[in-house]
């Protein structure tokens, strides 16, 4: 996903897209501007006329009282040297001292907001529901909304969950203008009547019920709607058929016009070409990514100039790693008051929400239920979340990942010295259950190869990289900018890598590890390969829709190292058994014969060569078979070296037949596409033994330009 380098004028005729630079320059200035001037509360909710808001600034010597936010709890039973505590944390980090207290797990969140409730004298509500018809995103916001009357009646109006700045002025505002017995005056200070509080969770989830409808449309179709070009939504255009049909036929009536022989040869030419020009790509990268010393860390930030960062993971059916989740984001070295962690489920998934409530009340984390809608996808769910996101930067995480504790903090620190238009981050991906058996093994080489030498390769080359689908930090900005991810391809993170380089958008490599399950059983590990299959197809088609205006905007290598990336890498592995079964013959028949033994295929093997064009066959399914086994073997030998995994050598040379697996995945895949285009394949979590997790060496992040 490294964004193309040079392109024509092509892209500068669409404004949405050319304006992206803009939205990333001015996130960028932001972020710097908010790191050198940080005075306290990133967390501002915006001026209403309803509610006013001034910032509070959480500069507090120890000797100095209490905020107001925080002083009244010591009524509530809170003891006075956490509350000291976390003031003075607050002081540190320049935050919003309640963010703090809320975000340290000693305080539920809940029980914050009642005690404020009692505190100002207003009512508390548990269940409030908010008019249709405002946005949940402009709700969530500015912290208030107007209440159903219908439900709550004519003395209740306005339920609030203020936050921030809004949150320390409410309070301000009330120790002026309270009555004789303590309570709180509305009138003349600003607030409206009818007045209710409730917490930021209850307020978020009733601002999404009341506006459920719009956001799911928004998940599925922003992007259709705004770049249809860039979605899938409506499969292949009549021009893309036409030329598919094209082809089949002319493939089919090939050996009609031609000798079957050399119709039989010209085709496989052609499949030697795309696979030759992968693997050469592929053993490129490995002379690249051997060249490069010892990586530097980037310049650090201390706490109170990292950014906010929001961490979105999408589940379902996820309950049973829903603990070891929550600890792995818990062990993030991050200051807790500035992650903003969501986690978007799906409406009937009563038990992953149930397995993931008291964890995440505990760490401060939210808990978002996507509305129903289609397709039933995780980058519509990806989508559902992002509006509500409240960091600079956002990162995606799968359900089983446990990443390295330093990289957030490694990507923070990244962003900060690369420029505006550097708006993703990939970090390496590790599989640490190798040991539960052939897949788990394989997949580890495999992991190895592709995001410790492959993709680093790619990203100095200046290539296009597709995404892998964890893992992916983004200047949030720039992905409202594009859109998010597109609802319908089943392998978004690919095809979203692929398009910010169709956007000249660039993308690093971040040398920090996640690490994640393997499926162990055969039934797993295929469905998950289809649907990856499968997407590479779907984004194959998605980038060919214009191929002119994209090559001009990529530039013509970067382009065809899209198509090799997606339509190649899954023509590969269709026409694998052809190669794998001719160049072993090939390969296999001299060693027989030396050893006394004229294997049964000889009499075939003779008869083929000496056909017409049959050494031409022969010869080219040998050359592709031999550069396909370096170009999978070379990488994955780097990798496995460079994790420093010597346990899994002993899969090295079991990768040619692991392939073969690859390669009926690939073919059902394309009958899926046709048949079921949109379906998602879960994936079960949880079966692996996790025991596996050396260090990654440190490194300095590559960017691709």
């Amino acid at each position: 996903m490294s964004a193309g380098g040079a392109g024509g004028s092509g892209i500068a005729d669409d404004p949405d897209i050319a304006n992206l630079h803009g939205i990333a320059a001015k996130a960028d200035a932001s972020s710097v501007a908010e790191t050198v001037s940080r005075a306290g509360n990133r967390d501002v909710t915006p001026r209403a006329a309803t509610m006013p808001a001034q910032p509070e600034r959480s500069r507090l010597a120890c000797s100095q009282p209490l905020p107001a936010t925080l002083a009244f709890l010591m009524e509530a039973g809170v003891p006075g040297a956490e509350l000291r505590a976390a003031a003075e944390e607050a002081h540190r980090l320049g935050e919003c001292p309640v963010a703090v207290l809320l975000a340290g797990g000693g305080l539920d969140t809940t029980r914050y907001y009642r005690a404020l409730a009692r505190h100002l004298g207003l009512p508390f509500l548990a269940d409030p529901v908010i008019v249709e018809g405002i946005p949940s995103d402009v709700a969530i916001a500015a912290g208030h909304a107007p209440l159903a009357p219908a439900r709550h009646g004519g003395d209740l109006r306005m339920v609030s969950a203020p936050r921030g700045a809004a949150l320390a002025y409410l309070v301000e505002q009330a120790s002026r203008h309270r009555d004789a017995s303590g309570m709180l005056r509305l009138q003349g200070s600003g607030f409206p009547p009818g007045l209710a509080l409730t917490d930021p969770a209850r307020f978020e989830a009733a601002a999404i019920a009341a506006d459920a409808p719009r956001i799911a449309y928004q998940a599925a179709h922003a992007l259709p709607d705004r770049h249809p070009r860039f979605s899938h939504l409506g499969g292949a255009r009549p021009w893309q058929r036409r030329a598919l049909f094209g082809g089949m036929a002319a493939f089919a009536l090939l050996p009609l016009s031609l000798p079957v022989d050399l119709a039989f040869a010209l085709v496989s030419v052609l499949i030697c070409l795309v696979s030759a020009f992968l693997a050469l790509l592929r053993i490129t990268t490995c002379r690249e990514i051997a060249g490069i010393t010892p990586k530097i860390r980037p310049p650090a930030l201390d706490d109170a100039h990292l950014p906010h960062y929001s961490i979105v993971v999408a589940l379902y059916r996820e309950e049973a790693v829903a603990e070891q989740l929550c600890d792995a984001i818990a062990a993030i070295d991050y200051p807790a008051s500035k992650r903003d962690v969501i986690f978007v489920i799906e409406s009937d998934d009563s038990r992953t929400h149930a397995a993931l409530r008291p964890h995440a009340q505990r760490h401060g984390y939210r808990i978002l239920v996507a509305p129903d809608g289609r397709p039933r996808t995780k980058p519509r769910a990806l989508n559902a979340a992002l509006p509500f996101a409240r960091g600079t930067h956002l990162v995606i995480y799968d359900a089983e990942d446990i990443p390295e504790p330093g990289q957030l903090r490694l990507a923070a620190e990244t962003f900060a010295v690369l420029g505006p238009e550097t708006v993703c981050l990939q970090a390496r991906l590790a599989i640490d259950n190798d040991s539960d058996g052939f897949l788990p093994g394989c997949f580890a080489v495999e992991y190895a190869a592709l995001f410790d030498v492959i993709n680093p390769g790619f990203l100095r080359l200046g290539l296009p990289v597709p995404l892998g689908g964890t893992s992916n930090h983004f200047r949030i900005a720039a992905l409202r900018g594009a859109c998010g991810w597109d609802a319908w391809n089943v392998t978004e993170d690919a095809d979203l890598g692929l398009r910010l380089a169709h956007m000249r958008l660039f993308t690093a490599d971040l040398p920090a590890t996640t690490w994640e399950e393997a499926p162990v059983g055969l039934r797993a590990w295929h469905a998950q390969r289809k649907r990856w299959m499968k997407g590479f197809l779907q984004t194959a088609i998605t980038h060919t829709r214009d191929p002119l205006r994209a090559a001009q905007a990529m530039g013509g290598m970067r382009y065809l190292v899209v198509l090799a990336c997606t339509f190649g890498a899954v023509l590969s592995a269709m026409a694998y058994p052809l190669f794998f079964l001719t160049g072993l013959a090939a390969l296999a028949t001299p060693v027989s014969v030396t050893f006394g033994h004229a294997p049964f295929w000889l009499d075939w093997f003779h008869k083929g060569v000496t056909a017409p064009y049959g050494l031409l066959i022969f010869t080219v399914a040998g050359v592709t078979f031999c550069l396909g086994v370096a170009a999978t073997l070379v990488p994955a030998l780097i990798g496995v070296v460079r994790r420093r995994r010597a346990g899994l050598l002993a899969r090295l040379p079991l990768l040619p037949f692991y392939y073969l697996l690859v390669s009926a995945a690939a073919w059902c895949a394309l009958r899926e596409l046709f048949t079921d285009s949109s379906g998602w394949h879960k994936t079960p979590h949880g079966a692996g033994s996790r025991r596996c997790r050396p260090a990654l060496p440190a490194s300095r992040p590559q960017e691709s330009r």
